[in-house]
Order: structure tokens, then C-alpha cells, then sequence
């Protein structure tokens, strides 16, 4: 599931767990954010099998009256990119009794430009989670339910 760009490395300890906690948190939380309750239920209920539910889920592309040309990466790549992003930031040590610590390694030397990639996958994560909400909003007739909110790109998690 998180490979290629969205590669997270799962080696050491509990890793599996730990991002299976990211996920249940944050899949959840930024469904309900990005429909609203009652849309977020339905949409659950049926992203497979009601055509107007998988249209949100695949990646898609299309002419917006509002605001031109609309591209959305689909709603799985959107969470890849929100969950990857929490826990690159997140989870930068192992803890201890003494506290948070960062390991080293021997061979080499952590990447100094995390921060960077972690804004850039979440901004990613933003513009593909706005198309959806226009994509929402240019069809209003279909989601009467729709409660969600617009997010700005950010510069800080």
C-alpha cells in the first residue's frame, strides 16, 4: 500500500502497527472532513457500487465551470498522502525512558529536507482533497448531504 512515492519504511519494531494506527486515525478523520458526517456514512456505504460515489473515489479530471480545469489524484492517494505525511512528520524518534530519541546510523546520514517532502505530500494530499470538494460542489443536485469544508495548502502540520 505505501510504496513508491509513498514508501514507508517499515523495518524496525512495532512499524506495522504503528502506521495501521495512523491509518485508522486519519482515514477517518479526513473523510468526515472532507463530506461531512452524514455524506462521509454514505459515501463508506457505497464508493464501490453507486456510481456517484466511485466517480469522487477514482482519480479524474474535468472542465469546472468555476474554476477551469479540475484534476483530482483519487480519493486513496489522497489519504496515502495525508498518512504519510502525519507519520513522517510524527513519528521522527523511538522513545525511551529519557525521552524521545532520533537513531543514527552508521552508514549514512538522515535527509535534511524532511520537512520539505512532508509539506509537499500534504500539499498534494490538499489538491487533490479541493478538486474533490469542487467536484462536489459543480454537482450539488447529486450530494445534498455534503457538509464539508475547503483546506489552504500548508506550511506547517
Amino acid at each position: 500500500m505505501f510504496v513508491g512515492k509513498f514508501a514507508i519504511s517499515k523495518a524496525y519494531g512495532d512499524g506495522n502497527s504503528k502506521l495501521q494506527e495512523y491509518i485508522d486515525h486519519y482515514e477517518t478523520k479526513y473523510l468526515n472532513e472532507l463530506f461531512g458526517a452524514e455524506l462521509c456514512t454514505l459515501f463508506l456505504a457505497g464508493y464501490s457500487s453507486v456510481e456517484i460515489y466511485e466517480v469522487l473515489f477514482d482519480a479524474f479530471a474535468y472542465d469546472s465551470p468555476c474554476k477551469g480545469v479540475v484534476i483530482s489524484e483519487g480519493i486513496e492517494t489522497m489519504l496515502k498522502g495525508f498518512i504519510l505525511a502525519h507519520y513522517s512528520r510524527e513519528d521522527l524518534g523511538t522513545s525511551t525512558a529519557q525521552g524521545k530519541i532520533m537513531l543514527s546510523t552508521e552508514g549514512g546520514e538522515k535527509i535534511s529536507d524532511n520537512y520539505d517532502f512532508v509539506f509537499t505530500v500534504y500539499n498534494q494530499a490538499i489538491t487533490t482533497y479541493n478538486a474533490i470538494i469542487q467536484r462536489i460542489k459543480d454537482n450539488s443536485t447529486d450530494y445534498p448531504e455534503f457538509k464539508g469544508k475547503a483546506k489552504e495548502l500548508s506550511y506547517f502540520i
